[in-house]
């Protein structure tokens, strides 16, 4: 059975984990060589209004979509910008902090992944 383009892109978002709007147009791509990345825009847009995926705003680089999956933290390298999920939570939606109920969490971590981290340490070996 044929997949509307709405399903492939959250298959590719999925596959993916995290993806910007040009990694999922250009897998898409691949598959739909006359897909438009406009119309890739405006499913995304919309995804994200309904609550099937969610945009991660990251300084210095492209924003990202993730499928929708509850709390979570990132970590996410600022040498190539590469996004992970971090599964430690201190805080939960629905506590309570000096009276305040917590709707949303939305931490970023920033800091250098392991295999820039990696690459680093083989330029000083060098």
């Amino acid at each position: 059975m044929k997949k509307t383009l709405t399903e492939q892109i959250v298959e590719t978002i999925i596959f993916l984990g995290h993806a910007t709007i040009n990694d999922i147009y250009c897998d898409i791509k691949a598959l739909k060589p006359n897909v438009q990345k406009g119309r890739i825009e405006k499913i995304i847009f919309t995804l994200c209004e309904n609550g099937t995926i969610e945009k991660l705003k990251v300084d210095g680089f492209d924003d990202y979509y993730e499928i929708s999956k509850g709390p979570h933290n990132h970590f996410i390298c600022s040498t190539c910008g590469k996004v992970i999920n971090i599964n430690s939570q201190v805080v939960t939606p629905n506590n309570d902090i000096d009276g305040n109920i917590v709707q949303n969490i939305k931490i970023y971590i920033y800091g250098i992944c392991s295999e820039c981290n990696k690459d680093k340490k083989s330029e000083i070996i060098n």
